[in-house]
């Protein structure tokens, strides 16, 4: 069976990947061009296969997630991706009913039928009927996070690994603390997002000053996945994948 996780940016992907490599068993199968995403990997768990990827950006989110119905309604059974999981960040009060509107206009284009109500954090059912007048069966799982706060897939990492070591703690609440105060006129970070999104990489340039990205993935890779029930807890719904 294929599956399809839409997210945001690589920050995203990297953390996925290593969600799926290390607590649901999935392994790397290959990085590939893709005609949806900018930058994907796939991976493999027997003969299933996920495919994970981005385009850069929350804006364009929808925009592969239409290419994947519209994929869908042209492809092959063996081509059709029956599992499709879109993951966003909890800007504010608004973020979740924003996109579940925008999925709304896109499947309506499509002509789905038996929608059940979609929700953040649970599987919902859609019909889709292809080119061959066929019902396709599709499972669609809303990912906004954190759950049950503002913030972002970086939120959660910053939280786990401040829950994970004291010292860890330490550097992250300077970092927050840092970021608050900089820059006191909002005159750069004027958005919540950005403001997120500063506080993880001041964090990231004090744990690792040189090599960010092969550093980056290095604490990916150490960190202690299945012993964090946080994590567990936020992206349980990504084992139903298996």
């Amino acid at each position: 069976m294929n599956s399809i996780i839409i997210c945001e940016g690589l920050t995203d992907c990297l953390f996925i990947q290593y969600y799926m490599r290390n607590v649901c068993h999935w392994s790397d199968k290959s990085q590939r061009k893709n005609k949806i995403f900018k930058w994907c990997r796939e991976l493999m768990n027997d003969s299933n296969s996920l495919l994970l990827g981005h385009n850069g950006g929350s804006s364009r989110l929808c925009e592969a997630f239409e290419s994947v119905m519209k994929s869908n309604y042209y492809a092959q059974d063996s081509e059709i991706y029956h599992n499709v999981v879109i993951m966003t960040d909890r800007d504010d009060d608004q973020s979740e009913g924003n996109i579940i509107n925008d999925l709304m206009f896109i499947m309506n284009q499509y002509k789905v039928i038996n929608i059940n109500e979609i929700k953040s954090n649970e599987w919902c059912t859609l019909e889709l009927s292809n080119n061959l007048g066929e019902i396709i069966k599709i499972k669609l799982l809303l990912l906004v996070v954190p759950l049950d706060t503002h913030g972002a897939i970086e939120t959660v990492l910053l939280d786990s690994l401040s829950k994970n070591d004291e010292y860890d703690h330490h550097i992250v609440e300077k970092s927050k603390e840092f970021v608050r105060n900089v820059d006191y006129k909002n005159q750069y970070l004027k958005k919540r997002r950005h403001r997120v999104k500063a506080e993880f990489n001041v964090f990231f340039s004090i744990r690792v000053p040189e090599d960010y990205y092969t550093e980056r993935q290095k604490i990916f890779m150490n960190f202690p996945w299945k012993d964090n029930q946080y994590i567990q807890q936020v992206f349980q719904k990504l084992n139903d994948l298996s």
